[in-house]
C-alpha cells in the first residue's frame, strides 16, 4: 500500500504481467463498450484521473508502474482518440506539470466518462474548476454538462466521496473498479496541495487463517505464530470492517 504518502505503488512490467492486468480489465472494458457503445465514445469525452504508467526503472533495469496507469496504457491505442490529454506525455512530467495537464483538459465541456483511481481526486478537480471550496450541484454540472459515468473506487472511506458524487451527478452511474488504490481501504486522500493518504485510523488488527490443513484449525493465527513457506489468508480489520 502507499499507505499515508499516497505515492504509487511500484507494480513491475513485464510482457506476463501486462497480459495478466489486461485479462482482468477486459470485463470492466467490454461492459463499458457493450452499455455505452453509442453515447460516450467522442473526441474529448474520456478524462482519466490515474497515476504514471511508467514510474520509473528498478536497479535491475526493470520498468516499475502504478497499477491505474497499467490500467490506461493498456487501453491506450484503442481509446487514445477520446483523451483530453496526452497520456503518454504525461508520464514524462514531474508531479505539478503532469497535474496542471490533466487540470487543463478537465476543463473540456464534453467529457461524458472518468476514470478515477481515487474519487477525492475528482472532487479536487471539480474544486479547482469551480474555483471555491463549497459548491452547488449547478456549479457541478456546468463543468461536466455531457457526463454519463465514473468508474472509481467506492467501497470503504471512500464513501464520503461518493455520496457526494452520488448529490452533485444524481443522473449518472458511478461502477466500482477496483483500479488499485489502496488508499481507499487504509486512508483516506486529501490534497496539501500535493495529495496525501491521511490514516483512517492509527491501529489496524492483522490476523492470518492457515490454508494448510495440517494447520488449520479454524482459529486464526497472529504473526509469530505464522510457520515458514505456509501459505495464509490475511484478515484486517478496520474502522469499516474487515478485508480478507
Amino acid at each position: 500500500t502507499s499507505g499515508t504518502t499516497s505515492l504509487p505503488k511500484k507494480i513491475p512490467i513485464t510482457e506476463s504481467s501486462l497480459d495478466v492486468y489486461k485479462d482482468a480489465l477486459s470485463p470492466l472494458f467490454k461492459k463499458l463498450s457493450t452499455k455505452y457503445a453509442n453515447e460516450i465514445f467522442d473526441k474529448n469525452s474520456f478524462l482519466p484521473l490515474v497515476g504514471k504508467y511508467h514510474f520509473e526503472d528498478s536497479p535491475l533495469g526493470i520498468k516499475v508502474g502504478c497499477i491505474s496507469g497499467l490500467t490506461i496504457y493498456l487501453s491506450y491505442q484503442k481509446y487514445k482518440p477520446f483523451m483530453v490529454y496526452d497520456f503518454l506525455e504525461s508520464d514524462k512530467m514531474n508531479f505539478q506539470h503532469r497535474w496542471n495537464l490533466i487540470q487543463d483538459g478537465s476543463r473540456k465541456k464534453s467529457i461524458k466518462w472518468i476514470i478515477a483511481t481515487n474519487p477525492a481526486y475528482i472532487y479536487e478537480i471539480l474544486k479547482n474548476n469551480i474555483g471555491k471550496e463549497s459548491f452547488s450541484i449547478k456549479d457541478a454540472q456546468n463543468v461536466w454538462p455531457k457526463l454519463k459515468i465514473i468508474i472509481t473506487m467506492t467501497g470503504s472511506s471512500n464513501k464520503p466521496y461518493i455520496d457526494k458524487l452520488h448529490e452533485l451527478f444524481p443522473e449518472i452511474e458511478i461502477w466500482d473498479a477496483g483500479i488499485g488504490a489502496s488508499e481507499g481501504y487504509y486512508a483516506t486522500t486529501d490534497f496539501k496541495p500535493e495529495p496525501i493518504g491521511q490514516l483512517n485510523n492509527n491501529h489496524y488488527y492483522f490476523e492470518f487463517l492457515a490454508l494448510d490443513k495440517k494447520y488449520n484449525d479454524k482459529n486464526t493465527l497472529i504473526f509469530e505464530e505464522l510457520k515458514n513457506n505456509s501459505k495464509y489468508q490475511l484478515i484486517v480489520s478496520t474502522p469499516n470492517g474487515f478485508i480478507r
